[in-house]
């Protein structure tokens, strides 16, 4: 398990800049899910 956090002004830029960050990791067999507290916002 990996965990990837970060923090903006809003909800919504912090989730945007946590989906960025996600893109600099390199796991061949990783994934994420883009499902988890999405109602949140």
């Amino acid at each position: 398990v990996l965990n990837v956090t970060a923090r903006a002004e809003t909800l919504s830029a912090a989730q945007r800049r946590a989906y960025k960050l996600l893109e600099k990791v390199d796991w061949q067999e990783g994934f994420h899910r883009t499902d988890i507290g999405w109602r949140a916002l």
